[in-house]
């Protein structure tokens, strides 16, 4: 036993298979473009993670060397006040001497 469908109803299952397919297509294209917008946004933060990486490694390197060069200048300076306590020294002990001289001439 056949059961006949009419044309209509037949007509009616064609154009709502084909409206759902079209829906379908069009989220499926939607859904595509989602996941290209996410895969380049993935890429771009892994880019922006690295670079951020690599700057906080060169500022690390940059504090060190400025670490180093601080340490370098104070070095130097306490050099440069043990030499002027030596001068300071020797300048005292030829005026010592001087006075010394002095009295001496004064003396005679």
């Amino acid at each position: 036993m056949m059961i006949e469908y009419s044309e209509y109803f037949v007509l009616g299952i064609a154009i709502i298979i084909g409206a759902l397919s079209y829906v379908l297509r069009k989220e499926h294209a939607r859904l595509e473009a989602l996941e290209t917008d996410c895969s380049s946004l993935n890429n771009r933060l892994a880019r922006a993670i690295s670079e951020i990486a690599t700057n906080e490694v060169a500022d690390k390197e940059w504090r060190k060397r400025v670490e180093e060069n601080h340490h370098a200048l104070l070095k130097a300076d306490e050099d440069r006040r043990s030499d002027t306590r030596k001068i300071y020294d020797k300048i005292e002990n030829v005026q010592e001497k001087i006075q010394r001289l002095a009295e001496l001439i004064a003396g005679k």
